[in-house]
């Protein structure tokens, strides 16, 4: 039986190196190299193409990580199996998102219900979060507008309006609102590619036919609020991203309505998991709460 060398194979795939595999794995690296290289020895083959600083699968581990995939899952299945009523008294959950804002609340509600689970966050721009969650690196992920995917099972948490910013100090700052128009005229800080912000923006602003006169890209939320403070130019961000900065002024957006839908996802072959079942039931209740809550 080769399943120690298949996990220690599947754990180096994953994580893209010995040492973070024999982290995940609670090994000792050359244990985990061993066990690589049995499978290598035994079967005549090449698994994985070693650099320097790092290792990448070749064509034939690339096939050989789809059957592990399967494995590893029939694995967990079997666990949960033996541990149905105490699962959800321990347990690991990797969640990736967008961003903070809507994140932080689902889990400080989960950690809550089940202080047991460990919850990891991971932060990215929408790409991204797709690709761990693809990836087998997330669990579930919570972001923006995701694009139509087979594979996953989608639910939407909420729709927010997006808006303009800008510093206290830009000479828009005692305003209530600007037009889209208006950009035209001035110098627009705009998040790294494979944002949902950035492409929310550039389509309208393209389907209005409207150039801003420069564009100053930075990479992350985090940076772009930094730059409008700096006062590089004015931004654009959903409503409940941009919170209570004294030092940024939101602008509503007079001539357009632009929305940004965040949504919690999962792959379809593994929503039936207790562990992220339970983290997306809890989601959708504290949506459904959020949405009939009186408005003081």
């Amino acid at each position: 039986m080769y399943y120690t060398q298949l996990r220690a194979f599947h754990a180096v795939a994953i994580y893209g190196g010995f040492s973070k595999a024999a982290t995940q794995l609670r090994l000792a690296q050359p244990s985990i190299s061993a066990h690589v290289r049995t499978l290598e020895n035994d079967f005549g083959v090449l698994l994985f193409n070693r650099r320097k600083r790092s290792v990448q699968p070749t064509e034939l581990g690339e096939q050989l990580l789809r059957v592990t995939r399967r494995l590893i899952e029939t694995e967990q299945e079997a666990i949960e199996l033996l541990t149905e009523t105490q699962v959800l008294k321990r347990g690991f959950l990797a969640l990736a998102a967008d961003g903070p804002t809507h994140a932080i609340p689902l889990i400080a509600h989960y950690r809550q219900q089940y202080p047991g689970v460990k919850v990891i966050l991971k932060t990215g721009n929408t790409r991204e979060v797709h690709d761990w969650l693809i990836d087998f690196k997330a669990d579930v992920l919570v972001a923006a507008q995701m694009p139509k995917d087979d594979r996953l099972v989608q639910v939407t948490l909420r729709r927010d309006p997006m808006v303009a910013y800008v510093s206290a100090s830009h000479p828009w700052s005692r305003r209530k609102g600007v037009s889209l128009e208006e950009f035209a005229d001035t110098s627009v800080v705009i998040r790294e590619k494979g944002s949902t912000t950035r492409h929310l923006l550039e389509d309208e602003l393209t389907r209005r036919n409207i150039q801003p006169a420069d564009f100053f890209e930075v990479d992350g939320q985090e940076a772009a609020r930094a730059a409008v403070a700096a006062g590089l130019g004015v931004g654009i961000i959903s409503k409940p991203e941009l919170g209570n900065d004294p030092g940024l002024v939101p602008l509503r957006l007079n001539d357009c309505k632009i929305e940004m839908e965040e949504v919690i996802a999962c792959l379809k072959e593994r929503q039936h998991l207790k562990i992220i079942q339970s983290f997306i039931d809890l989601a959708k209740i504290q949506t459904r709460a959020a949405r009939t809550k009186p408005k003081i």
